[in-house]
């Protein structure tokens, strides 16, 4: 080829050479990817997918679950949520890390109101001797009071240490509040979380230790008590911990279906918890210690004599309901657990109970709709989201239509949770709607 010829090839393939390469001039910064991790705690437990730029990064993630980061560039990322098993995008949201920075997205709220939290990690060890809190409220608690949202005060005291008389750590922390951080001397202590401005306990860790130069994201959640908060702990610099440190407290009420028995008191690990609990009636909450414990109920009239008992595992920062029911001498006690997460503005959270020892299964309408079906004996429905009104609750016979129990005007307001139940023997039924959420 001639020389001419030559040069004129290699020139013209020079700017297809110059299209597949970066020039590092003097205005060029190279990129400083920033690192994203995922903790989710969204009142559900359905498992999230979540999609980073188009692309499903985390795939099936459970309640509770906390990754590993993952690196991303420093551009506007577009983050998506969905549940497991579905397209349909439940958050979407964007945001703009910074290089060179770590950040916890956190999956929280309810499935109906699902929200998205970014906290910006400490990245750097503190230094020798101590350790770093990076706290971020994400729990949809109530105050027993009034279903909402509210602040939260925090004390990291020494394990034997009690909080009389000492003023909190962190104090009216928010709902969905910003990145709060404090640096600590390493060692075991104590977490409490109490009703802002009050000495009110709705989270007590137990000893927790943390580990010399370490920093920690503490993230308060809700395990479906209106009340009681639960915490995870994942370190995002140090010891590499990730730990769920569950709420030695739990709430528990309880129902009186045992329509032979007359009142009856109820006992926890031989302590009573209600007294004189007449028939068809629900007690409020108690707060209590979570774990195993035995629920005895006894006869108001003859005490000391039981007539069900019941081993149940009541798990921290949890609701649940124990109801009695049955014929004399063949009552039984259950156990059902309550989702007391708020529902949404302009709803109600309403279940039915089937507690009738005989009437066989049933259904559940609303007005003359059905909610739901084929109720079996001692079970409860799931969790239905209906606009707030007054209604007509129906109980029926599924085979035949026939309506066996009817509630008129039963009123469901907005955001509170309702229990339904069916008491009573066939023939004879009662009805009892309780509000879970005050």
């Amino acid at each position: 080829m001639p020389k001419f010829l030559k040069s004129l090839v290699i020139f013209l393939a020079l700017p297809l050479v110059l299209a597949g390469c970066k020039i590092n001039s003097i205005n060029y910064f190279p990129p400083t990817p920033a690192h994203f991790r995922v903790v989710n705690v969204l009142g559900t437990t359905t498992p999230v997918n979540v999609i980073v730029n188009g692309v499903t990064i985390w795939s099936g993630l459970n309640f509770e679950a906390m990754t590993d980061y993952v690196e991303v560039d420093n551009v506007t990322t577009k983050i998506q949520v969905t549940f497991a098993g579905s397209d349909v995008v439940i958050i979407d949201q964007t945001y703009n890390p910074a290089g060179n920075q770590n950040y916890t997205l956190v999956v929280y709220g309810t499935p109906t109101v699902p929200a998205l939290g970014v906290m910006a990690d400490t990245t750097q060890a503190p230094q020798s001797g101590n350790f770093a809190l990076n706290v971020f409220n994400a729990a949809p608690i109530g105050n027993g009071s009034a279903v909402g949202t509210i602040s939260v005060d925090l004390y990291l005291i020494a394990p034997d240490q009690i909080i009389d008389g000492i003023n909190p750590t962190f104090t009216f922390i928010p709902f969905t509040g910003s990145n709060i951080f404090g640096g600590f001397s390493a060692g075991t202590y104590r977490l409490i979380l109490t009703v802002a401005g009050t000495k009110s306990i709705v989270y007590d860790s137990g000893a927790l230790t943390f580990s010399d130069q370490t920093a920690t994201d503490l993230i308060m959640y809700s395990r479906g008590s209106e009340t009681l908060p639960n915490v995870l702990l994942n370190d995002s610099d140090g010891a590499g911990q990730q730990r769920i440190a569950n709420n030695k407290l739990a709430r528990i009420k309880v129902v009186n279906g045992a329509f032979q028995s007359g009142n009856v008191n109820a006992l926890l690990n031989g302590n009573a918890v209600v007294s004189n609990l007449a028939y068809a009636a629900a007690s409020t909450y108690s707060i209590i210690q979570a774990g195993a414990g035995t629920v005895t109920f006894e006869a108001t009239s003859v005490p000391g004599a039981p007539i069900a008992s019941l081993t149940n595992t009541f798990l921290g920062a949890t609701d649940q309901t124990i109801y009695v029911t049955g014929f004399a001498g063949a009552t039984t006690a259950v156990a059902l657990r309550d989702d007391n997460l708020p529902p949404g503005p302009s709803s109600a959270a309403v279940r039915f109970i089937n507690a009738s020892p005989d009437s066989g299964p049933l259904d559940a309408y609303i007005n003359d709709v059905r909610i739901a079906q084929a109720i079996p004996t001692n079970g409860a429905s799931q969790y239905f989201q209906i606009v707030f009104n007054t209604y007509t609750v129906t109980f029926r016979n599924p085979t035949t239509g026939a309506i066996v129990l009817t509630l008129p005007g039963v009123g469901f307001n907005a955001s509170q949770t309702y229990s339904v139940y069916a008491l009573g023997p066939a023939g004879s039924l009662a009805g009892l709607t309780t509000a879970d959420s005050p």
